[in-house]
């Protein structure tokens, strides 16, 4: 099977019991820490939002568990998720700012406050929209494979994973299958 280097298939148990060997899955150097990570498609919410109440149908099982990385790959994912908590930022700014504008527009500090607030909100806006894109370029991602059948747990493809990761995790899968009974 020809897969590209930045990908690595793992069991969903795998996942989420933090079995990996301590390698950053970003920079290929010794992991210092284990960040959660999510395999699957986004929330309920967020596709509920975006194809109305009917698109919950098509959500699949998610799966949680934690990646090895380096301190800095953990803190620079943090701060690039911090910019997510700028959308509800920008809704209560838009909605506060359009009630000053509307109900004190005779008022002029108030409503020039109400237009700051918009402005305020379409920056927040902004922002959100930048930090989603960055966190889809930046940092590994995961597709959750179909189940095989027969097997007990789903398979996990990770992806832009540093090649280092992949192959420590390669070795990992070796070594069972090595050590699994009748592989003599």
């Amino acid at each position: 099977m020809n897969r590209s280097p930045d990908r690595v298939r793992v069991w969903s148990s795998q996942l989420v019991t933090n079995n990996f060997p301590p390698v950053c899955a970003m920079t290929g150097r010794p992991a210092q820490m284990w960040r959660p990570f999510r395999a699957g498609p986004p929330a309920d919410w967020v596709v509920k939002g975006l194809m109305g109440i009917g698109g919950s149908r098509l959500i699949r099982h998610r799966i949680s568990g934690h990646l090895p990385l380096t301190k800095s790959s953990n803190d620079m994912l943090a701060l690039i998720e911090t910019s997510y908590a700028l959308f509800p930022l920008a809704l209560l700014a838009w909605v506060g700012g359009f009630w000053l504008v509307r109900n004190y527009s005779a008022d002029a500090d108030l409503s020039a406050l109400g237009g700051t607030l918009i402005l305020i909100a379409v920056g927040c806006v902004f922002g959100f929209v930048c930090g989603v894109v960055v966190r889809s370029l930046v940092g590994p991602t995961a597709k959750v494979v179909d189940l095989i059948p027969g097997a007990l747990h789903q398979v996990v493809e990770l992806r832009r994973v540093h090649p280092s990761f992949v192959a420590a995790v390669s070795a990992q899968h070796a070594r069972w299958v090595a050590q699994s009974p009748g592989s003599n």
